[in-house]
Order: structure tokens, then C-alpha cells, then sequence
């Protein structure tokens, strides 16, 4: 039988989520939602459903990831965690996905994110790339932007744990500009500390996840990084094997690395000598982020210092804190708001709260209205690649047939663009 969500849970603390009645309260009815969703999703994961959202007033789109509350017993210490991570680090660096509006309605759970326009790194590779891999020269400014935001997650003691192309987002599909998203095994970690519990990608994996007396922390994500420098570079996984334990001895191991030899005949041996110093057995002998950001990141003319990711990141800064000025008077404005402005929702759209009314908007990070009147954000398909569905889909599916209601499914790499009329 399936497990309904009963149990009072937001991924938010009380404190940052208004509540009815109060002088910080914003309840949003059916009537007033900020936002129009798409009917169809532009990406599944194994746990939320990502649509493309627009809001009503500012005519700003964004990616609003979808979890059903049904199907979130057992998972509040991950979306506690993707959301306390998203708020800490959200507009503080430009390859970083920004969370820009939270809320609950009564069945599910909302983050509103950057669109990521360009889709994510994966299908570049395998779709849109001849081969089926990535020219060197932009499989470089691809992991410099990378490392330089691991750079910045592991200088505030963020650990990601799930880094892979799917998770690495393009703002545009005429640019390189990336961005770093899904933060659902992202830890805080304090100075020293080491996870023991085996999270992320098989693929992906460092070899001392599986080793649980030691432990491991930061490094794991420099290994993955390598994977994926790898897998820009000649178009397949290092370590992919035929079973998971035949997997996890490649990586244990290092075995099968640039075979076959023909693949890597033309690639730089730099670039090979940066993947062999990601793919360290031992993680002390890795280079950290900030080693390679020193190393890469500063010495390349095509991308910015690392003096001006500082002037990049103290602009971030002093929006945010204008952000949070103009934050305190948004209860009256909003209140105040003509709402004759509001769209009717066309057939391709609905209300974000059709089946269910939304209670409480997020009064925490910035709302779409007040990043639209200091800067423009990344408009940028989808934050979410398509994982596990089927799985999900029968868990829906389910939930639906015990609950009723639902939403739509979008089967294997299948993508509708959403359609808005102005």
C-alpha cells in the first residue's frame, strides 16, 4: 500500500515560512498565484517534476521543481538540505544555480530556479556534438568553470556529491556559460568531518565512498570531476563496466583509463595529466579546488580571473543585500498590487495552484519581482534531466490511483518546449 505524507514537514523552517495571519504573512489564494505553470514537464527526477513557470506580473520565466509531499516520506533530510544549501549560496556566484522564490501548496512543494535555457551537458555530449563528444578547447572552458564553482562550494564547506553532466546546465544554447545545479546530496561539512553513507552516481563515485570506516569529504567531488572531464573529452565513462561490482573494482583500481588508445590520440597530454590528477587513489594526493582553480582558472585569457570572479561575486553580494532591503516592505506591495495585471491562462498553461490552493509563499530568498528591479537573472531547459522515471512514474501512478489527481508524464528524453502567449 502506499505510504501517504501526513506527517507537518517543510523543507523550510517556520521561520522563514509566513504564516497565515501574522504581519509577514503572504497567502497567495487560487485566485492570485504568482505564477502560471506549463502543462507539460520539461525534466523528471527519481523524486520532483520540473516545470517551466512564468511570473504573472514580471512576464520572468523560471524552472519551478515540483515535489509531490505524497511521495516525500523519507526524503525530508535531502530537501532540508537542498534548500538550506540553495539559499546559503543562491546569486553568489555565476555558474551556481540560483534559487529565486520557494512555496507550498496543499499536495506539493515548489523551488523556482534559473531556467537553464541550453539544456544540460550530457545531451550536448551525445546529441548535439559530432562524435558524440566535446572539442578540447571547449571541454576546457567547460571544467574551468566548473572548478571554479566547486572553488567556491568548498570554500564555504559545501560538499556536492552528485557532480555529472546531467547536474552541469547551460544558461543559453548559443553560449558555454554553465551552471552547477540539483544540490539533493549536497552536504555542509564542518572543518575535518567525513561522510560515511555511499550517495551519488556509481559512476561518478571516488573510490573511498566505499570504503565506510575512513570516510571522505571534498575530494570525492574533484574525482568526479575528472570523470566528467573524461567523458567530454572521448564521449564514454571511464569506469562504466557491465555489473556495479565490476564498476566499483575499476574505479577501486583505476583500470581501463584511455582505452581505447585511438580515442585519445588527438587529445592534449595536459588534459590527460588533469584527469590522472583528479583520478588519485589516494584523496590527500588530489589536487583541492582551489589548487586547480589557481592552476587553471587564472591562467586561461578566454575566462575571467580570479580577480574578477571576486568583482563578479561582490556585485552578487551587494544586490543581495539591496535584495533583502527592498525584501522587507514586500508584504505591502504585494498586498497592494493591481491585480487586474494578472494573465488568464491560456490552454497551454495553468495555475500553479489548480489542484491544489497555495498556502504560503517563501518570504526567505528573493522573489522573482524584486531580482527583476536590480538585476536580470540567467534565463535560462531544464534543472533536471530526466532520471529514474519509470520508477517515479509507477510511485505516481500509484499515488494517483489511492489519492487521485496527478500530473503528466514526459517518457524517456522526450521535451516539449512550453509555450506562453504574452
Amino acid at each position: 500500500m502506499t505510504h501517504l505524507y501526513t506527517k507537518k514537514f517543510t523543507p523550510w523552517s517556520s521561520s522563514q515560512t509566513p504564516v497565515s495571519g501574522t504581519s509577514s504573512s503572504t497567502t497567495i489564494s487560487s485566485r492570485s498565484s504568482e505564477y502560471l505553470l506549463s502543462k507539460a514537464p520539461i525534466g523528471e527526477g527519481s523524486y520532483s517534476v520540473v516545470y517551466e513557470c512564468k511570473n504573472k506580473h514580471t512576464g520572468k520565466h523560471y524552472a519551478a521543481k515540483k515535489y509531490n509531499k505524497s511521495l516525500s516520506y523519507g526524503l525530508e533530510s535531502l530537501l532540508q538540505g537542498e534548500f538550506e544549501i540553495l539559499s546559503q549560496i543562491s546569486t553568489s556566484h555565476p555558474q551556481i544555480l540560483s534559487l529565486f522564490d520557494f512555496f507550498e501548496t496543499c499536495n506539493s512543494f515548489y523551488f523556482l530556479t534559473d531556467l537553464a535555457e541550453g539544456g544540460d551537458l550530457f545531451n550536448k555530449i551525445v546529441h548535439d556534438s559530432p562524435g558524440g563528444k566535446l572539442e578540447a578547447s571547449m571541454a576546457r572552458d567547460i571544467v574551468i568553470q566548473l572548478i571554479s564553482a566547486v572553488s567556491y562550494l568548498h570554500s564555504n564547506l559545501i560538499i556536492h556529491r552528485d557532480i555529472k553532466p546531467e547536474n552541469i546546465l547551460f544558461s543559453s544554447k548559443s553560449s558555454n556559460e554553465i551552471l552547477l545545479g540539483d544540490f539533493g546530496l549536497a552536504r555542509v561539512l564542518k572543518p575535518q568531518q567525513k561522510l560515511r553513507d555511499m550517495s551519488g552516481t556509481l559512476s561518478y563515485m571516488a573510490p573511498e565512498i566505499f570504503d565506510r570506516e575512513k570516510g571522505y569529504n571534498f575530494p570525492v567531488d574533484i574525482w568526479a570531476v575528472g570523470v566528467c572531464s573524461y567523458f567530454m573529452l572521448c564521449g564514454y565513462m571511464p569506469f562504466d563496466c557491465e555489473t556495479d561490482d565490476e564498476t566499483k573494482d575499476a574505479i577501486k583500481n583505476r583500470r581501463y583509463l584511455f582505452e581505447p588508445e585511438e580515442y585519445w590520440v588527438e587529445i592534449p597530454e595536459s588534459a590527460k595529466e588533469f584527469i590522472l590528477s583528479c583520478f588519485e587513489l589516494n584523496p590527500d594526493s588530489r589536487p583541492t579546488s582551489i589548487d586547480l582553480k589557481h592552476k587553471y582558472c587564472s591562467t586561461d585569457s578566454t575566462r575571467p580571473t580570479g580577480d574578477k570572479n571576486e568583482t563578479i561575486s561582490s556585485v552578487f553580494e551587494t544586490q543581495r543585500a539591496e535584495i533583502h532591503k527592498i525584501f522587507q516592505d514586500m508584504p505591502k506591495r504585494t498586498q497592494t498590487r493591481d491585480r487586474s495585471s494578472i494573465l488568464n491562462s491560456p490552454s497551454t498553461h495553468k495555475d500553479i495552484n489548480d489542484d491544489d490552493d497555495v498556502v504560503a509563499r517563501g518570504a526567505f530568498c528573493m522573489t522573482p519581482e524584486c531580482v527583476t528591479e536590480l538585476s536580470t537573472p540567467i534565463t535560462s531547459t531544464c534543472p533536471s534531466r530526466e532520471q529514474s522515471w519509470l520508477k517515479f512514474k509507477k510511485s505516481r501512478e500509484d499515488v494517483r490511483n489511492n489519492i487521485g489527481g496527478g500530473i503528466g508524464v514526459v517518457e524517456g528524453n522526450q521535451r516539449s518546449p512550453a509555450k506562453f502567449s504574452i
